[in-house]
């Protein structure tokens, strides 16, 4: 058996709420990949809402044909992207999920999706926990997870904001948003040109009947 601690406070006006829970589980789940560095570029041509051509700013651009990729812009995230047969900073791009593209000449990021083997089983879980660790106090840099089964189909599809974790305290009743097949793949990116930034992910199970 594991413990595991779950701890909130609330303060707002004169009202201070406090929580602090220890329960025991079963075992622990733990992973907290660092995220590379997004590429920025402008939407240069945008013939759909998941079809057009990034130009990137520079030519030392890393990302390549074939590459899968998560685009971002001001208040939306395409993820899944399949790149086409790039041609100097010229990438084109198809087949995305999530929001459609922005308007022609947007300013994107672009960034090669990263698999993080993260073995949840949501039905048995007691809590979980997701934070994008920011890499200031005022850092607010987007980052998405497809949290994906044994057979590649999403079980849950998560927007971030660094410093903003994310929690589902399932023993104290939170919906549960991770039901269905084990997730045993997370797909995995952050939208900051800056710097890399890593993403935790925590969760403890009991596997009790």
């Amino acid at each position: 058996m594991a413990t595991s601690t779950y701890s909130a406070v609330v303060q707002i006006g004169s009202i201070n709420i406090n929580r602090t829970r220890a329960f025991s589980t079963d075992g622990e789940v733990t992973a907290s990949p660092s995220l590379v560095v997004a590429q920025s570029g402008t939407l240069t041509t945008r013939t759909d809402a998941d079809t057009g051509t990034i130009t990137m700013a520079s030519g030392a651009h890393t990302i390549a044909t074939g590459n899968t990729v998560d685009v971002y812009w001001s208040g939306g995230v395409q993820y899944g992207v399949t790149v086409g047969t790039v041609s100097g900073t010229a990438v084109p791009i198809d087949t995305g999920s999530g929001d459609d593209l922005p308007a022609q000449d947007t300013a994107v990021t672009v960034v090669p999706q990263q698999a993080v083997t993260c073995n949840i089983d949501g039905d048995n879980a007691s809590i979980v926990a997701i934070e994008l660790v920011p890499s200031s106090s005022t850092d607010t840099t987007a980052a998405h997870l497809d949290m994906q089964d044994s057979g590649g189909s999403t079980i849950l599809e998560l927007d971030l904001v660094a410093g903003v974790p994310r929690i589902y305290d399932l023993a104290a009743g939170d919906t549960n948003a991770l039901t269905g097949n084990p997730i045993v793949s997370i797909k995995a990116s952050q939208a900051g040109t800056d710097a890399a930034r890593v993403v935790k992910i925590a969760a403890a199970y009991d596997s009790t009947p």
